[in-house]
């Protein structure tokens, strides 16, 4: 742990606590690129059992995500807003949130999965020998399993 972190300013003798601002930036590092807007809210302030979240996603919708150890939950319909804590439901994943209330979230990870996949196999045949866009030469090594 980094020791000038305002984190081990605050709990610098409890090893086993989580510090929820980190957690929540890694969920953030994990969806940036499919969601429009992902911030850790500076009005509700993280405690030594949670943190908050603000997403926009990309088909417009504000909400506002607790982060603690049961897992994700929608809090508030808006940044920073904490209306709808009576739900009960939680989402192990930020991937699994942002499926029940995005379809444009599905779309671009299905997309850039796609892309992914392409880019893999288009340097599994070029490292083949094969010839991409168009070629009529096709590497040795491609033919299935025998």
């Amino acid at each position: 742990m980094d020791p000038d972190s305002a984190y081990e300013k605050y709990y610098p003798e409890q090893e086993d606590v989580i510090d929820w601002t980190r957690e929540a930036t890694g969920v953030i590092g994990d969806i940036v690129r499919h969601v429009a807007v992902a911030q850790i809210s500076t009005v509700l302030k993280p405690t030594e059992s949670e943190s908050f979240i603000n997403l926009r996603t990309l088909d417009g919708t504000e909400l506002c995500v607790k982060l603690n150890c049961e897992g994700l939950q929608i809090v508030g319909d808006r940044f920073d807003s904490v209306t709808l804590e009576d739900d009960e439901v939680r989402y192990e994943t930020p991937y699994s949130l942002l499926s029940a209330v995005s379809p444009a979230y599905v779309e671009s990870f299905g997309s850039c999965l796609a892309d992914a996949l392409s880019r893999e196999l288009q340097e599994r045949l070029v490292g083949n020998g094969a010839m991409v866009e168009g070629s009529e030469e096709v590497g040795e090594g491609l033919e299935g399993p025998d």
